[in-house]
Formats: structure tokens, sequence, C-alpha cells
């Protein structure tokens, strides 16, 4: 499944308060296999998150 997400109100809505806090846990659902996050650096477009099932990745 993919989503289209605005950092902000993700951010407002999750209760996280700062820009590096937002992007370490993102790291880590990207490490873990939950998600494929692909950042929009431009302000008007928002960022693509792809949601992944863990269960079904190929290994390493």
């Amino acid at each position: 499944m993919i989503i289209r997400i605005s950092r902000s109100k993700l951010m407002q809505m999750s209760h996280i308060d700062t820009a590096p806090t937002y992007h370490k846990y993102f790291k880590q659902l990207q490490e873990f296999g939950y998600i494929k996050y692909i950042p929009s650096y431009h302000p008007g477009y928002k960022s693509t998150i792809e949601l992944l099932d863990p269960f079904f990745r190929r290994s390493k």
C-alpha cells in the first residue's frame, strides 16, 4: 500500500516535536522493513510511504 503524507501533519498527529526525531523513527521503520520512505524535498509536495509486509521480505 502506498500513501502520501505531510511531515508537519504527521508530526502533529503523532506528537513528535522535532524533525530529527521524525527522521530517526522513519529510518528505524525502514531498517526494520516496515516501510519504504521517499521524502519530498519540495514544501508543496507530500512525501511517499510504501507500507511493506516484513514477513515476506527477501533475506539479504
